[in-house]
């Protein structure tokens, strides 16, 4: 999934998920300006025994990111469906 032109203002430190999955899970790559550009960092979704069972998770960025990006969320996992992705934000 791209988001160009996205503003992270003076700097956030931390990426934050609601995801849910039947089965399997998967992971969410977040990465700046192009899909194989800098990893940000990588979130881990855990199987929560439905699609619209919804955890939250975080992690810390590998280093703060200010100003204008593109972001890219690469999600990997086994084939088929890994995860709903419900909504993600960025925190400081």
């Amino acid at each position: 999934a791209a988001y160009k032109y996205l503003d992270f203002g003076g700097g956030v430190a931390s990426f934050q998920a609601r995801a849910g999955s039947l089965l399997y899970g998967g992971k969410i790559e977040v990465r700046r300006d192009d899909p194989e550009g800098p990893l940000l960092c990588t979130c881990e979704v855990p199987p929560t025994g439905g699609w619209r069972k919804w955890t939250t998770v975080r992690e810390a960025l590998r280093e703060p990111v200010s100003s204008v990006h593109a972001l890219y969320l690469v999600f990997r996992g086994r084939r088929g469906r890994l995860f709903d992705l419900h909504s993600f934000r960025f925190l400081k």
